[in-house]
């Protein structure tokens, strides 16, 4: 085995210092980044700094956050802190963040306030905010991006790859974790990315028309870095933090926070400059040898590992993994990731077993915390069977039979853990046995819309 520099083992050090050694909640807490498209009445992509500033009006106790010398508004935030709004890559996608909370309930009941405000301003400037996970008609360009100097650069870096991000939205979903299980939690969850893209998959129409995806956004911004596999399913799963790490640093390094005064600072506004090492963009490994055991800068690697995407990814910020693969889903069933999300880390041990030997337990057994043995190497063997399912789940969701059969035995192993909690929130489950029951998932029915009805027809059903 290869030694482990002196600023690496630093760095891990850090990084896992910033997880608890247990859960610091009698039960596992839970946050949501949701972004949603807003559009027109047309469906062309809205300008959401209208959006923003019907939100300010409408609600003086909003703390505000400005970049660029203040006519951007990047943030709203209430008062306590439990809701924002933000601005994202795209001009015509917001983000909504709520959280953590104890459980699903609470969840729910924060992120409806949340997003009825959101609805009211939109309908003040004759803007619809919409459940799905693309923006329908207005194509992902330079120009529907957000004029950050940073985004600018990632274009030059990763090609016209990034750009999609501009038009995507998501619904990201924060779960609490501790250091023993960062690496098991993280390689179950990214294996279940199949189930979650099968079932939540919401992307099927884009730049007008019906896509060759039904999750368009893991099928698009899959090819960021593909080689290296910087985004979407990872290259394998990890059996601990080391080889975390090594996957994370391997990656190119491609942007750096530079030092600044506070006259250069604008709040909101992160300087940044290409992260050049001898002329090129290089692996984060390289940047670490180079600078040796005297290298103490956490806050580069956190813009490092910002920009890798992987579909779940440990968060040291919030002590958290984040599962990212889920699209933005309908408004009549927008908890459904979330409830699929916390299920997942709930019942890691079960569904690594599944993974492994295709078998769902019974009830009885359903609670035994035992990680399987030799549970990452057998699941690095299984990895190539994942990847051709995660691919199936892109691009026919739940009309491919492999991939239905895979996502209903992960949908009930899910279940079982939220059951476990005892907080009644396995019913955000049931939107999701009921596509598993017509194999048809949001991307898919939002096809046959747009074939059956036109455009205008599907942004009246997608509209929150």
């Amino acid at each position: 085995m290869a030694s482990v520099s002196p600023a690496m083992q630093a760095l891990t050090k850090s990084y896992m210092g910033r997880f608890p050694q247990v859960l610091r909640h009698a039960k596992r807490t839970i946050g949501r980044e949701a972004e949603f498209p807003v559009v027109e009445r047309n469906g062309e992509a809205g300008d959401v700094q209208r959006l923003m500033r019907s939100l300010m009006g409408m609600d003086s106790t909003l703390e505000v956050t400005c970049e660029n010398d203040g006519k951007r508004i990047s943030s709203l935030r209430s008062p306590d802190g439990s809701i924002e709004y933000t601005i994202e890559v795209g001009t015509g996608t917001v983000e909504v963040i709520t959280g953590p909370f104890p459980d699903l309930g609470a969840l729910n009941t924060t992120h409806e306030d949340a997003v009825g405000g959101l609805v009211r301003a939109a309908n003040t400037e004759g803007l619809a905010v919409l459940g799905c996970g693309m923006q329908p008609v207005t194509p992902a360009s330079a120009e529907l991006m957000t004029a950050r100097p940073r985004y600018k650069t990632l274009e030059e870096i990763l090609g016209p790859g990034w750009l999609w991000f501009s038009a995507t939205a998501s619904d990201q979903v924060h779960v609490d974790i501790c250091a023993p299980e960062v690496a098991s939690v993280t390689s179950a969850c990214n294996a279940m990315v199949p189930a979650i893209i099968a079932l939540c998959g919401n992307s099927g129409v884009h730049s007008g028309s019906s896509s060759e995806y039904t999750c368009t956004r893991e099928g698009m911004m899959g090819t960021i870095s593909a080689a290296m596999g910087r985004h979407g399913l990872p290259p394998s799963p990890v059996a601990n933090i080391d080889e975390w790490m090594d996957q994370i640093t391997s990656l190119d390094y491609l942007i750096k926070l530079i030092e600044f005064n506070d006259e250069q600072y604008k709040v909101g506004e992160r300087m940044t400059v290409p992260a050049l090492l001898n002329g090129a963009i290089l692996p984060f490994s390289d940047h670490l040898a180079q600078a040796g055991a005297g290298w103490d800068d956490f806050a580069n690697f956190e813009m490092h590992e910002h920009y890798v995407w992987h579909s779940a990814r440990p968060r040291t910020k919030q002590s958290t993994v984040e599962l990212r693969s889920a699209c933005q889903q309908p408004g009549d069933s927008h908890m459904a990731a979330s409830a699929l999300s916390l299920g997942l880390v709930e019942a890691t041990p079960q569904l690594l077993q599944y993974v492994l030997t295709g078998e769902v337990p019974s009830s009885a057994d359903s609670g035994v915390s035992e990680l399987p043995e030799d549970w990452a190497n057998r699941l690095k063997a299984e990895w190539p069977r994942l990847r051709q399912l995660h691919h199936q789940a892109m691009t026919t969701g739940l009309a491919n039979a492999d991939v239905a059969e895979f996502s209903a035995g992960a949908l009930e192993i899910c279940s079982q853990g939220l059951e476990r909690r005892g907080l009644g929130e396995s019913k955000w489950l049931l939107p999701l046995f009921s596509r598993l029951e017509v194999r048809q998932n949001p991307a898919q029915l939002a096809q046959a819309t747009l074939e059956a009805g036109g455009m205008e027809k599907l942004i009246s059903e997608l509209r929150i």
